[in-house]
């Protein structure tokens, strides 16, 4: 019964006993709807497990002990919220208003969706998708796979746009870019963009990604606006809303680091193409200064360093993300648009070859194993997916199969 004695003599008692880090509000600030009944009242960081404990004593001895869990922030406010949730005719011997603390804010986010349902489309949009576009790239036959498995989660959503892929002539077989077609790509070929400083620096798989900024040439196809996203990308809802946002660029803060950074992700980005950036960038890259190994992500972060909006992680939701914050990322988990693989992938990051069969089924159930099996969950939303474009893309994946593998188009 210390409990007991806790409550009915001083709050330093239960404050040094119970909760050290709990804050005692004088009377004056805590009066409930009947005054002659002003509890103790205490201010406790969350999450606690005095909490618990003195919730469960409540219920065990009969205490009369008020427990709140408020929204607001203001202190005042605080208590005066949680003494009008209480029956003023009832005796109460103790409020215990339990506090956000930091390591367990994200918890308490506000509970509207993080983006505007109700949204304003624009009377383009209602008029024709010409103009837009939903852009990917594939500089080789080992993210074959991966980009009809884009393709196939862009339709699953309606997504409301062209689907541009863009391509370097000469990299692809024939039966790749059959597979792309199947699914809906509009292949577009473009030239390939070397690395400035002959390649120094760079990380051996980020070689091609300077191609990417050809989508600043799209304008010459009559696209306005586009969302890029990467290969190893996967949607789960539509993000038709992007197009109408007011603004020439727009990604999401990157995660990958240990801590959340100030850099924006380039694996998707929301752009206005314009063959006039396009040429400032090609004018500027040689000379620009930026952490070569990250290729043209870190080239965009300084060229759009200053203007870039950021978007919601909802829209590129990096698996990166679950492993840095598990409670943000279930915070997120059902809102979240665009999934990016970053780690693991569900199919392999290196080598050569379209990617299927047994090979796949073991990079899949590699991915699903990673990392003590923590992205089980996501790893199976990729798989659906592919198992889904298998059977809906039936037909016309079939007659991809009788080229044979390898081929090079012309």
């Amino acid at each position: 019964m210390t409990l007991v004695t806790s409550l009915r003599s001083t709050p330093s008692v239960l404050t040094s006993a119970y909760c050290p880090t709990a804050r005692v509000i004088p009377a004056a600030h805590a009066s409930p709807s009947s005054p002659s009944h002003t509890p103790l009242t205490f201010l406790l960081p969350s999450p606690y497990d005095a909490t618990a404990t003195l919730h469960t004593s409540t219920y065990i001895h009969r205490l009369q002990v008020h427990i709140c869990q408020p929204e607001m922030e203001n202190e005042r406010s605080l208590v005066s919220s949680c003494a009008g949730r209480h029956d003023a005719s009832q005796h109460v011997l103790a409020m215990v208003v339990v506090l956000p603390d930091s390591p367990d804010t994200i918890r308490r986010l506000p509970n509207h969706p993080s983006v505007n349902p109700a949204a304003p489309i624009s009377h383009s949009f209602l008029s024709s998708n010409a103009s837009r576009a939903i852009v990917t790239t594939l500089y080789n036959d080992l993210y074959t796979t991966p980009v009809a498995n884009l393709g196939h989660s862009l339709n699953a959503v309606d997504a409301y746009a062209r689907r541009i892929l863009l391509y370097i002539p000469g990299r692809l077989s024939e039966r790749s870019m059959c597979i792309a077609r199947a699914v809906g790509w509009e292949l577009h070929a473009v030239p390939f963009i070397p690395p400035p400083h002959d390649g120094k620096g760079i990380h051996y798989r980020f070689v091609d990604q300077y191609t990417k900024l050809n989508l600043w040439k799209l304008d010459q196809l009559g696209i306005e606006r586009a969302v890029y996203l990467d290969a190893d990308t996967l949607v789960l809802r539509n993000f038709d809303e992007l197009f109408d946002i007011p603004f020439a660029f727009a990604a999401v803060p990157d995660v990958w680091d240990v801590q959340f950074l100030l850099g924006f992700n380039a694996g998707v980005l929301v752009l206005r193409p314009s063959t006039d950036v396009f040429a400032h960038m090609m004018a500027t890259l040689g000379e620009a200064r930026f952490p070569l190994k990250d290729a043209e992500q870190a080239f965009l972060n300084l060229y759009f360093g200053a203007d870039v909006v950021r978007l919601p992680y909802v829209y590129n939701g990096n698996l990166v993300i679950k492993e840095r914050s598990p409670v943000m990322w279930q915070a997120m988990h059902d809102s979240v648009k665009i999934v990016h693989y970053t780690v693991p992938k569900p199919f392999p990051k290196v080598g050569k070859g379209i990617v299927e069969g047994d090979r796949l089924r073991k990079a899949i159930r590699k991915a699903r194993n990673a990392r003590g099996g923590l992205f089980r969950e996501e790893i199976g939303w990729w798989e659906r997916s592919y198992n889904d474009m298998q059977i809906e893309h039936r037909d016309a994946l079939s007659k991809c199969d009788w080229i044979v593998d390898g081929a090079i188009e012309s």
